[in-house]
């Protein structure tokens, strides 16, 4: 009978690398398995809700090999750390100087300057391997604005180039000093679990995500198993054939139960214990032997790395320049695919001819030229940065009139931490996003869907303004009512609608605010609840079993609304109910950018199609003649109009005094969410008895010039 090296050397695939050390195509299997479900999370959302958990999956795998290789040439003593990091510079550089290149040449022609500088920054940060420490100052790696980041997937390239830098000496002087190895990885790993953990109870949910000290635990658990094998630490080898099949279920439960407001936490354990219990099992493993070593898996695997930056960087920059909404619909699928296929493709050529070559060649001189090139290209990311996004580039995208418009089309710009959800049911204060003076005696709640989140801007500058605590707190496509249920298209986001509806008034009440503001695309919700031809969507009334009622959607707002109404008033907490700004025609979903991006001459035709102020009007009469009612039964609720800011007697302009005032047809941009600002603080002034400075309203001018 053969041992089980011996096995081992016969199975095809197998690869003897050094005197003691095998190549496993298993292990290049579960690179395809967490690059696929990366690309399927990011091209297909909602099919594989916990895909992202392929980054952790990567974390132990790099953790295994690269403590094995450590660790065996400690022994050999032949351990050199200039050999360790030009193997790092010859495996990581040369797909990353392809995709930073990239970025750049591609971002000169199609981006506008605001973008272009903005790339710089992320392009510098990536050359520098910190890019987690530049997401980690800005907002989450889920929030909205993710996908308008070429570069936000090299923050898991930053966290193990910051384990390469520190481990092999951390290990060296460990066997230096003959310190208990496992007992002291096992230790390490155990302090960065509880950093996790501390961090995302804390609310820091950034910090969690991008943080090396709460991301360690994962690369320390493959570190742990390598010095285990070295060990030939009887235990760990126990029923391998289980280990095996439960380390790979492990994972796919991981895939495809794990939510992103659950990550990481605890659930990070799903993927980081199943993905060691991989390894463990053995190459001779039935999973490993078949599944995970079929030839093609393996193939996928032996790419995972070139297809994990091309996926993202193609999939951002289409985002980017057409607009993101152009992809959110049924109808994109053939896209999607399209480009998922493509970067299979250019991962496959960057392998064959460009990362086995380089690997291939002379060792120094390869390495000192990958070196300075990565180097050089964070020097132009700099160099963009600093010249403000070459605003002087060639192309009609970059004219001065473009420029000025472009730069007022911006999102909010949220801090960090803002919006984490609500963990465990419970009320945590760190919920929602404080403006201003958190010990301040006013406390305001705004709150309400993705038209609540485009006006943060005017809450933003409300908290500069004034000894205020501004929270804020918002769900995009979330009806804000008690007992009412909005169908979406991704289960998780049903129940994160659920929870946020019925939570957030109770939440208003048990922090004593002084007054709650309501911001809602209130039309939206009103025209779900009519059937239209091959739409089976509805409004839903919920009662607290559960069960639910279809019913009209100006029906559901209005069950929904009079129940927190109700509560607010036996608290006695006003109520302003903001009525919604106007809708430009649907056709322009996409960001102002993506429409003007190729020829600006668009714009004169843009604000030609403004809706006209009667259309808008008419478009908002049924639900505001509701929140009028409501108003009038309850005391202490009051309703603003903010017509006045955005529309004269005859349109609601897209464009005013040289500014767009909407990011697409019905999300102001922040010009737009500073026209109404006056209008909101004269009416908190007047329902608080407040004296905080009213700006002058300047009168619309929509001459485009």
């Amino acid at each position: 009978m053969l041992s089980p090296s011996a096995a081992f050397r016969r199975l095809p695939g197998c690869v003897r690398y050094s005197a003691d050390s095998y190549y496993r195509p298993d292990i290049d299997g579960l690179r395809a398995v967490a690059v696929l479900a990366v690309v399927a999370f990011h091209y297909f959302p909602g099919r594989l809700p916990g895909g992202f958990v392929g980054v952790d999956v990567f974390f132990v795998i790099s953790g295994y090999l690269i403590t094995g290789i450590i660790a065996r040439e400690f022994e050999q003593q032949r351990f050199s750390i200039w050999t360790f990091y030009q193997r790092r510079i010859r495996r990581i550089f040369p797909a990353l100087t392809l995709i930073l290149a990239f970025c750049l040449i591609v971002g000169w022609f199609v981006l506008f300057p605001s973008e272009y500088e903005t790339l710089g920054k992320y392009v510098a940060a990536g050359a520098g391997f910190v890019e987690n420490f530049a997401l980690w100052a800005e907002v989450g790696y889920f929030d909205g604005n993710a996908i308008e980041k070429p570069l936000l997937h090299l923050w898991s390239l930053a966290i193990e180039e910051q384990y390469y830098l520190l481990w092999p000496l951390t290990l060296w002087f460990m066997m230096r000093r003959r310190w208990p190895q496992m007992a002291t990885i096992a230790a390490i790993a155990v302090v960065s679990f509880a950093i996790n953990i501390w961090y995302v109870h804390g609310g820091d949910t950034a910090a969690a995500f991008y943080s090396p000290a709460s991301r360690a635990w994962e690369l320390m658990a493959g570190s742990w198993l390598a010095i285990a094998h070295r060990h030939k630490t009887p235990w760990v080898q126990h029923l391998p054939e289980l280990q095996s099949w439960l380390g790979l279920a492990m994972i796919l439960v991981g895939i495809f139960v794990i939510r992103k407001e659950h990550f990481p936490g605890f659930w990070a354990l799903l993927p980081i214990v199943g993905t060691a219990l991989a390894i463990n099992g053995g190459p001779l493993r039935l999973p490993n032997r078949t599944v995970l070593s079929w030839q093609p898996v393996v193939w996928v695997g032996l790419i995972s790395y070139p297809l994990y930056l091309w996926h993202w960087v193609l999939w951002s920059m289409v985002n980017v320049v057409f607009g993101q909404e152009a992809f959110e619909a049924n109808e994109s699928r053939a896209i999607r695919i399209g480009l998922a296929l493509l970067s299979v493709l250019l991962a496959w050529l960057t392998y064959r001819y460009f990362e086995q070559p380089v690997r291939k060649a002379g060792k120094t001189k390869s390495t000192l030229m990958l070196a300075a090139v990565v180097a050089t290209l964070g020097a132009m990311g700099v160099a963009v940065m600093a010249a403000k996004g070459v605003p002087a580039r060639p192309g009609t995208l970059n004219s001065p009139a473009s420029v000025k418009l472009v730069e007022s089309v911006v999102k909010p710009d949220i801090p960090a931490n803002c919006f984490d959800r609500l963990a465990g049911g419970t009320f945590d204060d760190d919920w929602v996003c404080h403006l201003g003076n958190r010990n301040a005696k006013v406390k305001i709640l705004a709150y309400g869907d993705s038209h609540a989140e485009f006006n943060f801007p005017a809450f933003q500058y409300l908290a500069r303004q004034a000894d205020i605590d501004v929270m804020f707190a918002s769900e995009r496509g979330c009806l804000a009512a008690s007992g009412t249920y909005t169908p979406e298209e991704e289960p998780a986001e049903r129940t994160i609608c659920n929870e946020f509806a019925q939570n957030v008034a109770a939440f208003a009440i048990q922090q004593h605010v002084n007054l709650a503001i309501v911001f809602q695309r209130w039309t939206r919700y009103g025209i779900l609840g009519k059937t239209q031809p091959g739409d089976g969507v509805k409004m839903f009334i919920q009662d607290q079993a559960g069960h639910r009622t279809a019913a009209p959607g100006l029906r559901v707002i209005e069950h929904g609304l009079t129940q927190d109404l109700s509560r607010y008033a036996q608290a006695g907490i006003p109520v302003l109910l903001m009525k919604d700004n106007p809708q430009q025609p649907q056709k322009y979903d996409e960001p102002a950018t993506a429409m003007m991006r190729f020829d600006v001459s668009r714009v004169p035709l843009l604000q030609k199609s403004a809706t006209t102020y009667q259309q808008h009007v008419n478009d908002q009469a049924g639900v505001n003649a509701l929140l009028d009612k409501l108003a009038a039964r309850f005391s202490n609720v009051t309703t603003l109009n903010t017509d006045s800011a955005l529309c004269t007697r005859t349109s609601c302009p897209w464009i005013s005094n040289g500014k767009f005032l909407y990011y697409n047809n019905d999300h102001l941009s922040k010009a737009g969410s500073m026209r109404i600002y006056p209008l909101l603080v004269e009416r908190i002034n007047k329902i608080l008895g407040l004296n905080i400075p009213v700006p002058e309203l300047p009168p619309l001018q929509s001459n485009i010039r």
